[in-house]
């Protein structure tokens, strides 16, 4: 959470007034304030939701059948690994920081005001759906049905809290937004397929460990992929300008003259 904080203070210092816009995106009061009071209002919300999850009681454990999980997710269950789990928490904590490679392009630098709050909104958006997710779904994680894992692991209000991954929509959201902002930048550039597959790898690498940690099934993490990834993408093309075409028709010396302005 410190570290959420230092990037909205370090974004909110740069970020440009709302209406300013480059060559690329533009700012707006109906987009970005949506987004703003959209990503607040869930965020206040999932505060209440999350803290009304009951911890489960040793009888609530002792009821859970594994085999009521779909056969999709069942090999989750049996996954509980720390070091899996400190990958995906290394992953998470690395993610914040990718976007700021961007500022090694003058370009993007002098246009940091308006990427950074685009960056914010994806962090935001981001963090409310996937917890207000998780505080109205309260699906049990798959170490609960896990007969290994010690029974003060399972008696945690955060063993309710696994649809759907927020590791990988946190990590998605981020590395899809860079790439797509890096994409409009420099369109041409060779170094495109490589921003991209980073981009799909290192959430893929954060997806697949929190089902090996045991954290999530399949299904939370394909959702949560999915989510973050299309949250990423999108920002960016709802806040790009669109080059408008212009039609002039004029008379000239051999008839009408038509011209075409994008």
């Amino acid at each position: 959470m410190k570290l959420y904080i230092f990037l909205i203070l370090l974004f909110g210092m740069n970020t440009v007034a709302i209406g300013q816009e480059n060559d690329l995106y533009a700012l707006s009061w109906g987009t970005d304030g949506y987004i703003a009071a959209g990503a607040t209002s869930l965020i206040v919300a999932d505060f209440f939701l999350n803290r009304s999850i009951p911890i489960l009681s040793e009888s609530d454990i002792a009821a859970l059948d594994r085999n009521n999980v779909i056969g999709f997710d069942r090999s989750a269950i049996d996954n509980y690994s720390g070091n899996a789990a400190n990958i995906s928490d290394l992953c998470k904590n690395v993610a914040p920081f990718i976007p700021f490679t961007l500022l090694l392009s003058g370009r993007a630098r002098s246009d940091a005001g308006v990427i950074g709050l685009m960056y914010l909104e994806v962090i935001g958006l981001s963090y409310s759906i996937t917890t207000g997710f998780k505080a109205v779904v309260r699906r049990k994680r798959p170490y609960v049905y896990n007969t290994e894992v010690p029974l003060g692991d399972k008696q945690k209000r955060n063993a309710s809290k696994s649809f759907f991954s927020g590791h990988t929509s946190f990590v998605a959201g981020i590395s899809f937004f860079s790439a797509s902002v890096f994409s409009d930048y420099y369109p041409d550039s060779q170094y495109k397929p490589f921003v991209w597959s980073g981009a799909i790898c290192i959430s893929a690498l954060t997806a697949y460990t929190r089902y090996a940690a045991g954290r999530h099934f399949p299904s939370d993490v394909v959702i949560g992929y999915g989510v973050g990834a299309l949250i990423g993408y999108y920002i960016p093309r709802l806040h790009k300008l669109q080059k408008k075409t212009e039609l002039s028709i004029a008379p000239s010396a051999s008839g009408i003259y038509l011209s075409l302005n994008f």
